[in-house]
């Protein structure tokens, strides 16, 4: 009986996978040399842990490093890119915070204003009343359908239209991009 194959084994092909990805980043200049070779460390280390969990009764082994060594450079890079955006300053709106004495997301206790500018979207009064202004005037304008559809994507997302309308989310793009045509058409000039 040959001897089972020890699961924290690496293959020739896992390094040659994760080189060839670090020298593609480091190629379009997401990483310098240095940091790709940290980053080429890190990932062996991932790769590591999770070997055990490769079954080859379920799969291809390549496409389990493949895959997890693709996924693990997605979080490394997302993560360090948030990480330049707001250095220490991160916090989640969904984050329990204490409001009036009871405990409520942080997006709830926020005022419209600043939840706005926390979601970096800053309009002074004047300028929000005239956005209001000539949404009104264009959605007189559209028809029926394109109306709903507007209506609706100012309080839910688009899954969140697409199953209140009962179609495709898909569809809900498409009509998404009718509003923008409408909107690149209107001129506020000519009302």
């Amino acid at each position: 009986m040959p001897p089972s194959p020890n699961p924290y084994q690496f293959d020739p092909d896992d390094r040659r996978v994760i080189r060839n990805k670090i020298d593609r980043l480091v190629r379009r200049g997401r990483f310098d040399a240095h940091e790709g070779d940290e980053v080429e460390q890190e990932l062996l280390l991932h790769l590591w842990k999770q070997l055990p969990q490769c079954s080859l009764a379920r799969g291809n082994r390549r496409a389990f490093v493949v895959t997890l060594i693709d996924n693990a450079l997605a979080n490394y890079l997302r993560g360090r890119n948030a990480a330049k955006r707001h250095p220490g300053s991160l916090r989640s709106l969904d984050q329990p915070v204490r409001h009036d004495a009871e405990r409520l997301p942080l997006g709830e206790s926020l005022s419209r204003q600043d939840l706005d500018a926390r979601c970096g979207r800053r309009a002074s009064p004047e300028d929000a009343a005239m956005l209001a202004f000539d949404l009104a005037a264009v959605m007189a304008r559209l028809p029926e359908h394109l109306r709903g559809v507007l209506e609706r994507l100012l309080t839910m997302s688009v899954s969140e239209v697409a199953a209140d309308m009962g179609v495709h989310r898909s569809t809900v793009y498409r009509w998404i991009d009718e509003l923008r045509e409408h909107l690149r058409d209107f001129d506020p000039k000519n009302q």
